[in-house]
Order: C-alpha cells, then sequence, then structure tokens
C-alpha cells in the first residue's frame, strides 16, 4: 500500500509499523483499506516514520491519521512536526503491547517536547483493549487482534 492510493482523498489512514507488509498483516491491511474507503478515506502503510516523513514532505496533505506501535510513535511525531504534517493530523493511536510500554508511551505524550495541538490528538492504547468509541470503532476494527 506505500505509495499506493485509493479512490478517497478527503483523508488518510496511515499504518506505520515495520512488518506492516509482512503476510500475517494482511487482514489488518485489507480492514484498513476498507474502513478508510467507507469513510471517503483511503489507507497507506510504511514500514518506518522515515518514510511516513519523505511521503508527506512531498506533497499537500490530506487530514490524515495516523496508527503506530510504540517503536515508532516517537520517530513519527518527529517526522510529522519536522515535515509540516502537525497540522493535518486529526488523531495519532499509539498501539502498545504492554503495560510497561503503556507507562511509557503515556509519559512521553506528558513529557515530551511537543506542541499542544499535537499532544493533543495522540492516544496511548492497550492493542489488546482497543476503545470501541475511537474513531466510531473504525481502529477496533482494522486493529483488534
Amino acid at each position: 500500500m506505500a505509495g499506493r492510493q485509493a479512490c478517497g482523498d478527503d483523508w488518510k489512514l496511515i499504518w506505520c509499523h515495520e512488518r506492516c507488509h509482512k503476510p500475517e498483516n494482511d487482514t489488518h491491511r485489507q480492514a484498513m483499506s476498507d474502513a478508510a474507503l467507507e469513510s471517503g478515506g483511503s489507507a497507506m502503510c510504511f514500514k518506518k516514520a522515515k518514510q511516513l516523513g519523505r511521503w508527506i514532505s512531498n506533497r499537500q496533505m490530506p487530514e490524515l491519521v495516523l496508527v503506530t506501535d510504540w517503536r515508532e510513535a516517537q520517530p513519527a511525531a518527529a517526522e510529522l512536526a519536522q515535515s509540516g504534517g502537525g497540522e493535518e493530523l486529526r488523531m495519532m493511536v499509539v498501539l502498545c503491547d504492554c503495560q510497561s510500554q503503556l507507562k511509557k508511551a503515556a509519559a512521553w505524550v506528558r513529557l515530551a517536547d511537543l506542541q499542544d495541538s499535537v499532544r493533543e490528538k495522540i492516544r496511548v492504547v492497550d492493542a489488546d483493549a482497543i476503545p470501541q468509541d475511537l474513531m466510531g470503532g473504525l481502529i477496533s476494527r482494522c486493529f483488534a487482534r
């Protein structure tokens, strides 16, 4: 999906995860694509935050929702800030695999040198207990295990 776009250009659902293109995640990618299209958007995947940053800096940005794991959360936030993508960011969801990641990610959001306008858009969640009300259930439908 990286670099490939579906029809919707109103907004982008972006997944940044090192294993996003692996066969084990085919179901997640298809669910993302379907959910985004149903909502007037499209989905894209990037293995690394650096790729996301290059993509952002090379185009006029639609609104975007970024889903990532703790490993790529900090680099992705830095890329958004550096490339000017923070304005278009509507939500950044950090999926954490364990309690220690949850604590570290929550502390990072509170303490990191982030613009308040970006900080308030970050949601740190347990990957095994994604809230049903997050984006009307879209994130849970796409990433529930």
